[in-house]
């Protein structure tokens, strides 16, 4: 049993090193502080911590199944184990001079972890799986453009973990778990999803930008509206895709953290509905019904 300790303790070793230097590795050090950040970045951010704290759980329970650890204290040690990963975060927030760490945080982390226990503690499998999409957003403005890129970084992978406007978390089920009757299409699922656009700050599209000459502009761009949107797509739980060889349920099930791409109609608080013929990683040509 002690080599799957160290294998998770190596992986998450690893995943915390690549998340340092994606995120922190420039940001300017202080002592160990707390702040308040609930009300930043329509809490897009806050989604993270909650399908973060989900997803390490939910590996972790995989790990200890694979290990020969029973159901109950699977579930348990798996909750514990994703709620501590996770929150691990915050140590890098609680030393970062630009942030600090947070109590809301810490509570989603909590929330995520509780998530998948609860259902297992109810049902002995995951019915309701968060899921991860990334749209993507880009700006023909180019005070907007590198704006973005400062706050959300230049590549793929930066963008992926920063992008706030672009990053949207699913609550995705499929009818056949609540039907006993339902014989076919078992893996044919509706996902609810959460997402926001407009952000240029976390808590206002304002922010003071320093030259190579340390000249300082100020920027206000509260033309640009901060909004949240609200998604209902279909989508395809990959892990109900029946397969017998164990690298392809492993396969299926690591690519079921994510939205199948599929249309999704988009209500947002700018009161516009859109329907998304395809709502993946920029793939989009919006059609409006109401703007």
């Amino acid at each position: 049993m002690h080599w799957y300790v160290g294998s998770a303790v190596t992986a998450s070793t690893a995943g915390f090193t690549g998340l340092y230097f994606l995120w922190y590795d420039k940001v300017p050090q202080s002592s160990f502080h707390f702040f308040n950040d609930m009300e930043e970045w329509n809490q897009i951010d806050k989604t993270g911590h909650l399908f973060g704290a989900y997803f390490q759980t939910k590996t972790a329970f995989h790990i200890h199944k694979w290990a020969g650890v029973s159901d109950k204290k699977a579930i348990w040690y798996a909750g514990m184990a994703g709620f501590t990963l996770h929150s691990m975060i915050e140590v890098f927030d609680g030393f970062s001079q630009k942030w600090g760490a947070s109590v809301s945080d810490l509570a989603f982390n909590a929330g995520g972890s509780m998530f998948f226990v609860a259902q297992e503690l109810a049902w002995h499998e995951q019915r309701i799986k968060m899921k991860y999409s990334f749209h993507g957003s880009d700006y023909a403005d180019p005070e907007l453009q590198t704006r973005n890129k400062e706050l959300f970084g230049k590549t793929l992978a930066e963008k992926i973990l920063k992008d706030y406007n672009g990053i949207n978390l699913w609550f995705s089920f499929c009818p056949s778990d609540f039907n006993p009757k339902q014989k076919h299409v078992k893996w044919l699922g509706i996902a609810l999803g959460y997402g926001a656009g407009g952000m240029f700050g976390g808590f206002e599209n304002k922010w003071i930008s320093i030259n190579a000459a340390s000249d300082t502009t100020f920027h206000d761009r509260n033309d640009m509206v901060r909004f949240r949107r609200f998604l209902i797509a279909p989508d395809i739980d990959l892990e109900k895709i029946p397969v017998k060889k164990p690298g392809w349920k492993l396969v299926l099930g690591i690519l079921n953290y994510f939205k199948f791409p599929s249309p999704a109609l988009e209500f947002n608080t700018k009161g516009e509905i859109i329907l998304h013929p395809i709502y993946t990683f920029g793939l989009d040509l919006p059609l409006y019904i109401k703007r």
